[in-house]
């Protein structure tokens, strides 16, 4: 008798967030500074002066980020310095097109991108929370702060109220790694690869599946492959699951944690 690796490996329960913008909050904020500002919008002034896309009270940048009203006192000069150390920082990480030469196979030894090498049938967990840090994350997940994300408030809340020993949490783009600092979860760099987000999800031997994305990666087989295993979607088709309800969403999942 012959049986397949899959057959042995699939998560018990599996759950996909796929986070969208927070289109109607930002819609009334923008009304609101309309309303109060009628006449001119500093964002737009910030946008021709910075080469910026307009975003509430500044405009976002894609090297630098958010830019605040009080960036239009930075002069020319000032501005490109800031831009030229933000660019090396991001370069002592490592760049979206490095990412996507990465790939963590089976018996690779450990490095800062992969973490400590695994085989791809893991060791049965509880409860596996695996977050989207890839570029397309930033149109879902941005407030301007690197450092802080809907992202990271969900994980810090499951993290302090989960017992350890049956949460694991991880990041992916086209790799996947345990979590390090907590910082990491508000990265947003390198491309999904969503033959490789399937063949993880059925070689993952968890309990309890939990997968954070964005809404742009539910794609026909995406779909497809999630109905077929039983997946329960959050958003998907009526892209309505931003930021502020995964949050809020913690407190399901930790009770589920603490049931495991």
């Amino acid at each position: 008798m012959f049986f397949s690796v899959s057959s042995f490996s699939f998560p018990k329960k599996l759950e996909v967030y796929f986070l969208a913008p927070p289109v109607v909050s930002q819609l009334e904020k923008s009304l609101k500074e309309f309303a109060q500002y009628p006449i001119v919008s500093s964002s737009v002034e910030l946008a021709q002066k910075y080469d910026c896309t307009p975003m509430g009270d500044g405009c976002f940048h894609p090297q630098l980020g958010f830019i605040k009203e009080h960036a239009d006192s930075l002069t020319k000069e000032e501005f490109e310095k800031k831009k030229t150390e933000k660019t090396l920082k991001q370069l002592k990480t490592i760049n979206s097109m490095d990412v996507n030469m990465i790939d963590c196979k089976d018996g690779d030894y450990f490095d800062i991108f992969c973490g400590k090498a695994k085989k791809d049938l893991a060791p049965a967990g509880d409860m596996e929370v695996w977050i989207d840090t890839s570029s397309s994350m930033k149109r879902v997940d941005f407030n301007g702060d690197e450092d802080h994300c809907s992202r990271r408030s969900f994980a810090e809340k499951l993290i302090h109220s989960c017992p350890k020993a049956k949460l694991s949490i991880s990041v992916f783009n086209t790799s996947k790694k345990m979590l390090g600092g907590h910082d990491t979860l508000c990265l947003n760099y390198g491309l999904n690869d969503e033959k490789r987000l399937m063949r993880w999800i059925e070689n993952s031997r968890a309990k309890h599946l939990v997968v954070v994305t964005d809404v742009d990666e539910l794609s026909p087989s995406l779909r497809t492959f999630l109905d077929n295993n039983g997946a329960i979607m959050h958003g998907g088709d009526y892209a309505n699951f931003d930021g502020e309800k995964l949050i809020k969403a913690s407190s399901e999942l930790i009770n589920s944690c603490k049931s495991l």
